[in-house]
């Protein structure tokens, strides 16, 4: 998305008073925000859609409106209580959001499909707030807000990659790794939920990477083609629905 001159208006007076606000804080011995930059935030706003730039104007809004409060960790990090909500909001949503993916697919040992699981990463994530040592303090807190708020078409194309990564290191370039690239990444994390099979795994022999390689292109094939079944069949529904 291109930001509209309005906006950019409306993020850099934003921008302004966040970096003022800072100001109000001590100097000394607190683990402050960084000052924010506007050229920075428009690219990632711009790179990441819509979404991004309301968040990011209510939490700097958040921000401006509370009072210049410290909150110190078990770990004895000094905070703004700001951030301390922001990552504690972070981590909440993720959670919500990969109980939402769970509860759509229901991978489970029956179907063999708990591996889509681990490659998803959909396991509910640990507050470790009150752990992290003043070092990993900022490293932690930008992870959180990442993983939140990342949108999925981006993660979806990080799971392609990883996804063909496997496929390299695993069963090598060739017809598999050619079909799989031309999948739409969001079809990728999808298929595993459906088919175990379709997990790459560790291959000792050369002969049964070829052998696997076909299996595995077979099964991609069937599950797009159910795919495609089963989205043509949700048209015909909304159209009898409309009609």
């Amino acid at each position: 998305m291109k930001l509209k001159p309005s906006d950019y208006k409306k993020l850099e007076k934003l921008t302004l008073q966040f970096n003022a606000k800072i100001g109000e804080y001590p100097k000394q011995g607190v683990n402050l925000p960084a000052y924010r930059d506007i050229d920075t935030l428009r690219a990632q706003i711009e790179k990441w859609g819509p979404n991004e730039l309301r968040r990011q104007m209510a939490s700097m809004q958040r921000f401006i409106d509370s009072p210049p409060e410290i909150y110190t960790t078990q770990q004895g990090v000094n905070i703004t209580l700001w951030e301390k909500q922001e990552v504690d909001r972070a981590i909440a949503r993720t959670n919500k959001k990969r109980l939402e993916e769970l509860k759509r697919y229901e991978p489970n040992q029956y179907k063999g499909t708990m591996g889509a699981i681990e490659f998803n990463n959909l396991r509910p994530r640990k507050n470790r707030v009150e752990e992290i040592l003043p070092k990993n303090w900022d490293k932690y807190a930008e992870g959180a807000i990442k993983q939140a708020y990342e949108p999925k078409r981006i993660k979806q194309a990080a799971y392609k990659a990883n996804y063909l990564k496997a496929v390299l290191e695993e069963i090598g370039p060739g017809a598999l790794y050619d079909y799989v690239s031309k999948l739409p990444a969001s079809k990728i994390s999808a298929g595993l939920y459906e088919d175990p099979f379709l997990a790459i795994g560790f291959i000792y022999d050369p002969f049964e990477r070829e052998v696997r390689s076909r299996q595995i292109i077979e099964h991609w094939s069937m599950y797009m083609q159910q795919d495609r079944s089963q989205q043509a069949a949700g048209q015909i529904t909304n159209l009898q629905l409309e009609g």
